[in-house]
């Protein structure tokens, strides 16, 4: 795993580096559409902990939830394919964090397939999360207050 950049803009993109296990593929010897939620699950999850304390909002009785997922799917992954989550996010109005988030293979595991080798884009996600206090919504300022972190 590997962060990128200053962890205060949450406008920034996080960057984690897994391989695909082979546990993880379906008969066809893909990756299978399912296991691509736990990637991005994943590697929100660790974004999610460079901003905010889930403990601490945990006992204050927040939590955060997926409340729409959509996904692109654009090529698929195999046994020991190299990737990368690119993954930022921002509050959209007071209820909404939107993850934008892209699996994508390095330019050094693309190369052997192209002629000019580029990050190759797997998967294009938009995750919206919600905030619920006691199992009710809440606005986002609720979430700050608690953890002390701000939007720009």
């Amino acid at each position: 795993m590997k962060k990128q950049l200053d962890k205060q803009s949450p406008q920034q993109a996080w960057i984690l580096e897994f391989e695909v296990r082979d546990y993880e593929c379906d008969y066809q010897g893909v990756v299978n559409n399912s296991v691509y939620l736990n990637y991005l699950e994943h590697a929100r999850h660790w974004t999610i902990r460079q901003h905010f304390s889930v403990p601490r909002l945990s006992r204050q009785g927040i939590d955060l939830v997926v409340a729409e997922a959509r996904l692109r799917y654009l090529r698929p992954l195999r046994p020991q394919d190299r990737f990368a989550i690119h993954t930022s996010f921002a509050l959209q109005g007071r209820f909404r964090l939107i993850f934008e988030q892209t699996i994508v293979k390095p330019a050094e595991a693309a190369a052997g397939r192209q002629e000019n080798p580029a990050e190759e884009q797997v998967l294009q996600a938009n995750i919206c999360v919600a905030a619920l206090e006691s199992g009710r919504p809440c606005p986002f300022s609720r979430v700050t207050d608690v953890c002390g972190y701000r939007f720009d």
